[in-house]
């Protein structure tokens, strides 16, 4: 099966998981069931929440749970004591897992980052730490990076226990996907992603090249910034799915600190969005308003600004109202899209899809903030796929602009071809009368 077949089936079935899977019953997940055997599982359900309590497997059997929680999910609106607990606070998580004597010994978890620091056990064994989770901000070290781990237990259950602090983030708890299951499966799981990630990030990369080249080649062309908008908008997007997805960032530099991801996050998001933008005005320069473009360059700038002066707990604040001003921009691109369309079809049918597309992501990621939709962020992966759909276009448009600097060349070339036999030939005819009346003078 070649590696495009296999990326779809992945992400077919990444979906399907996202949508109907609910693998958590009563707080317990069963690796040895049929259905569950033998490859990845998503944790989906509803877990026991102790809420500002870090808690021991010994303690764990006599505590009692202060809510139960949804993973993934984030905790801000779960009540304890008839009271929201808020983005700011600690808690433990417990997942059990029950598995047969040959998986027990052979299993894997895969953990996105999580708002904002933790550590995992099995029972009473340390699996993964990523940051240091402690009961106040003053001691608590973040860190957003995903993790891989192996782990076994003994018996017929292991409990999963999940201390996370969150003093950073607007946001707190695993409100990304965790999976666990046996090694060889869930190892070619996270390959898989991987594959996939690297596969997006060399299309995109390829994009932003290719356009800046072309841009470089349309000299003194008025139509060559439309090329060097997309091409930085595809960059951009290239730099966010490096902290996106798979997270390949810290992959490719571990040590990197978390203050400069969480900056680059926030500065992507809020440019890639003018330059977007950007490309469409230039696009459809007739029609497009200059003053709307003049007033999200300036909300842009504060935005970024804003994200850059204050602490990550108050500018991941933003986020939520820049959403909805790409919300409006998006609107005036349908709006766009509408009016042109008896213009240039092509153009105006690419962005209206590739709006729709981006109204639903957008939309999606508003949801997420308040506790709803699925647990991905959608706004970086459909990105990519109205470049991959405006990409397409402008190879288009770009090859036609080029057919058509070749025919003016041509034409240009049998004019200057002409103009030469022509001036020549006048030349000659003028020649005798001009010798005549010479002649004349002279005499």
């Amino acid at each position: 099966m070649n590696l495009q077949i296999r990326m779809l089936i992945l992400f077919s079935v990444f979906i399907v998981q996202l949508l109907c899977a609910q693998n958590i019953e009563r707080g317990v997940v069963d690796l040895s069931s049929d259905e569950n055997r033998g490859k990845p599982i998503s944790l989906i359900g509803d877990v026991a929440l102790y809420w500002n309590q870090f808690l021991t497997a010994e303690e764990l059997d006599t505590a009692k749970p202060s809510a139960s929680m949804r993973i993934p999910g984030v905790w801000d609106h779960i009540e304890v004591d008839g009271k929201k607990v808020g983005e700011s606070g600690y808690a433990t998580l417990v997942v059990k897992l029950a598995a047969d004597s040959f998986a027990r010994q052979n299993l894997s978890i895969y953990l996105s980052p999580i708002f904002s620091s933790y550590k995992l056990y099995i029972d009473s064994t340390l699996i993964v730490q990523c940051g240091d989770p402690q009961k106040r901000a003053e001691t608590t070290i973040n860190r957003f990076a995903p993790a891989f781990a192996n782990f076994s237990f003994i018996g017929d259950t292991g409990k999963l226990i999940l201390h996370i602090s969150n003093f950073a983030n607007n946001q707190g708890g695993p409100w990304q996907l965790i999976h666990v299951g046996e090694q060889a499966p869930l190892t070619r799981f996270y390959h898989l992603l991987q594959t996939y990630d690297f596969f997006l990030l060399g299309g995109l990369l390829a994009f932003s090249l290719t356009y800046f080249f072309v841009f470089l080649l349309m000299k003194y062309d008025p139509r060559r910034n439309i090329t060097l908008w997309f091409s930085l908008y595809t960059f951009l997007l290239f730099i966010r799915l490096l902290e996106t997805g798979t997270h390949t960032l810290y992959l490719l530099a571990p040590t990197i600190p978390d203050s400069f991801v969480k900056h680059l996050d926030f500065l992507t998001l809020f440019l890639s969005a003018l330059f977007y933008h950007s490309y469409i005005h230039n696009l459809f320069i007739e029609k497009s308003s200059k003053l709307i473009m003049r007033v999200f360059l300036y909300l842009t700038v504060v935005f970024s600004a804003f994200s850059l002066l204050t602490p990550l707990i108050i500018h991941s604040e933003t986020v939520g109202v820049f959403q909805v001003v790409m919300l409006l921009v998006l609107s005036y691109h349908i709006v766009l899209a509408v009016l042109t369309f008896n213009i240039a079809r092509g153009k105006s049918i690419v962005l209206f899809l590739g709006t729709l597309i981006l109204l639903g992501a957008v939309g999606h990621d508003i949801l997420q903030c308040y506790g709803y939709g699925l647990s991905l962020t959608l706004v970086p992966i459909s990105g990519v796929v109205v470049a991959l759909m405006h990409s397409l276009y402008l190879g288009y448009h770009t090859h036609m602009i080029f057919i058509e600097r070749e025919r003016f060349s041509s034409k240009l070339a049998a004019v200057t071809k002409t103009m030469s036999k022509f001036i020549p030939e006048q030349f000659f005819q003028l020649q005798n009368p001009l010798e005549i009346l010479l002649k004349y003078q002279r005499g």
